[in-house]
């Protein structure tokens, strides 16, 4: 978990990292430490895709960790990062990627009675454009299709390709 939080922190920074010279409010609240807790699932019953990338909790592993968080953080309103105010010790984000049904079906309720802020970030291409998540269509052509596998080899990407393949390089292999 820590180094988890560790690479989280630098992940976070280097992305928002062109607004610190724009923006000197957020320069001051990443300054002050803020540690990112990223989620997805949260079922007792989790689909294969997020079983098997390790995306998921059951709900009384979240539980656990929401109760050991709101102990040890305090869960911010993403608001504060742009607001000026400073941030309070041991400040965290608790977000949820992807928009997995248990995470609004399991995990809110239990943030929402800790009073905990949370995110929901939604990748809504897949859902405009009618088409599967990249990192889902390439993790089932790694599996269903010799020709991407070897695809994927000649590119070195053979471990955990949906997390090293971008859409250039999925549309040539398609082309």
């Amino acid at each position: 978990l820590l180094a988890m939080n560790f690479q989280l922190k630098n992940i976070f920074k280097s992305i928002l990292g062109f607004f610190f010279k724009i923006n000197p409010i957020l320069r001051i609240s990443i300054k002050n430490q803020l540690t990112i807790f990223v989620f997805h699932e949260v079922s007792d019953e989790p689909g294969e895709f997020t079983k098997k990338n390790g995306l998921t909790l059951s709900c009384s592993q979240f539980k656990q960790q929401a109760e050991w968080i709101n102990k040890n953080f305090n869960a911010i309103d993403p608001k504060i990062l742009n607001s000026g105010e400073e941030l309070p010790k041991n400040a965290c984000l608790i977000t949820f990627d992807d928009g997995f049904l248990g995470a609004f079906n399991n995990a809110f309720p239990v943030l929402e009675s800790l009073k905990m802020p949370f995110v929901m970030f939604l990748n809504m291409k897949p859902v405009i454009e009618r088409k599967p998540m990249l990192s889902a269509y390439v993790l089932y052509l790694s599996e269903n299709d010799k020709e991407f596998k070897t695809y994927l080899s000649d590119l070195d990407f053979e471990d955990e390709p949906h997390l090293h393949i971008n859409p250039i390089l999925l549309n040539k292999f398609i082309a």
